[in-house]
């Protein structure tokens, strides 16, 4: 029986989550998931910072700095080998190294999300998260943030180059759930336990 683990990349609000949340209701195929933002904030937590989105930058970047580009990825890999039975989905992969160390180390197949950057901001707003960007000015730097290509922060638009595949989520939820689940077919997991028969 082959065991799965698929990872999820993406900026802020772009539809990591609902790709998340979609796989776990799965019925024919269980899998449990690791959010390596999850980690970071418990980190912040161990070491007295909020969780605003500054903080857990600079915890992230401080960490990067002293144990590698792909800590928060080993640590999920720590977890994925002492489950090697189980099904994972990895939430918030936000480096090009944490994504090298998952496909190097557990065969991780990596789905890139996407979304316009309105979109973004219209549901950053709604869902209301401690940390997330209320104007549109500090959003505005968030994603030139994403898109920064040196250092030990986070590297978004590099780490959706390495991805197998990446999936607009510019349409509805259904339309992010069909888009998932045909590139997981078409790479023989099949979310409905047994592959569909051909259209004619």
């Amino acid at each position: 029986m082959n065991r799965y683990v698929i990872g999820v990349v993406g900026g802020a609000s772009t539809g990591k989550g609902e790709i998340t949340d979609f796989l776990r209701k799965q019925e024919i195929i269980h899998f449990n998931d690791i959010s390596l933002s999850d980690i970071l904030r418990e980190l912040a937590t161990q070491e007295g910072k909020s969780h605003k989105r500054e903080d857990l930058e600079a915890v992230g970047t401080a960490h990067r700095e002293q144990f590698g580009d792909d800590f928060l990825a080993r640590i999920a890999v720590d977890i994925l080998c002492a489950n090697p039975a189980e099904n994972y989905i990895v939430e918030s992969i936000k480096h090009p190294d944490e994504i090298r160390t998952l496909k190097s180390e557990v065969n991780a197949l990596i789905l890139g999300v996407t979304m316009s950057p309105e979109r973004r901001f219209a549901f950053m707003q709604e869902r209301a998260r401690e940390g997330d960007s209320v104007k549109w000015a500090a959003f505005h730097n968030l994603l030139l943030l994403e898109k920064s290509s040196t250092g030990h922060g986070i590297r978004v638009d590099d780490a959706l180059r390495e991805a197998d595949v990446l999936i607009d989520n510019d349409g509805t939820l259904d339309d992010l759930h069909r888009k998932v689940a045909k590139v997981l077919l078409e790479r023989g997991i099949y979310l409905e336990g047994r592959p569909p028969h051909k259209e004619r």
